[in-house]
């Protein structure tokens, strides 16, 4: 892994690698490692920083999803993070285990997570609440010769059916919540000793 780039499909970041010294982030994709470190080094911090691997003080990842947050203090002292999300599930454990080797941070704690982050739940619950407001809104909309197809099978469906779909959907999106906070996560902690 070291002195590779990692491509992660992520807004912040799609290209990332470290080499012995620093470990390098951007916007955009690299073909080469040499590539990815020029542009850090020499270009835009903003959109290709930088972190010194001596600045790191922790790195933590679980086993359910594709992410991995890594803290680090900036150049002026201040606690930051980064949290990368989109790994592919065999390259996130490899990719913070060497690095975390790389950067000594020796200290491995592997613990049960209970918490769970349900953002990406709670905002799908809110567009099907929206999207199902919409709908229903056009559904009462009164009949017209000229109809889209789109149009005429919300009407056709009407408030109660696009209701019950939109319903189920939230059921649906719940009950994935539900499973998920049965069962936590092992989530890996590399720390400083």
């Amino acid at each position: 892994m070291i002195s590779k780039v990692v491509y992660i499909p992520s807004q912040f970041c799609k290209s990332l690698g470290f080499d012995s010294v620093n470990l390098y982030l951007s916007s955009v994709y690299f073909a080469d490692f040499d590539g990815l470190r020029n542009e850090c080094l020499n270009g835009n911090n903003k959109y290709s920083p930088n972190v010194p691997l001596n600045k790191i003080q922790k790195i933590v990842f679980d086993d359910q999803d594709n992410n991995i947050t890594i803290y680090f203090t900036n150049e002026s002292g201040k606690k930051k993070s980064y949290f990368l999300e989109g790994f592919a599930p065999q390259d996130k454990a490899l990719f913070g285990e060497t690095l975390a080797q790389v950067a000594k941070l020796t200290k491995h704690e592997f613990r049960q997570n209970k918490r769970k982050d349900f953002g990406k739940q709670y905002l799908s619950i809110l567009g099907t609440v929206i999207i199902t407001g919409v709908l229903v809104w056009f559904s009462t909309f009164p009949r017209t010769g000229v109809r889209s197809r789109m149009f005429r099978l919300v009407q056709d469906l009407g408030p109660m059916g696009i209701c019950t779909i939109g319903g189920l959907f939230i059921l649906g999106i719940l009950y994935i919540m539900y499973k998920q906070s049965r069962k936590p996560a092992n989530e890996h902690v590399y720390m400083q000793h």
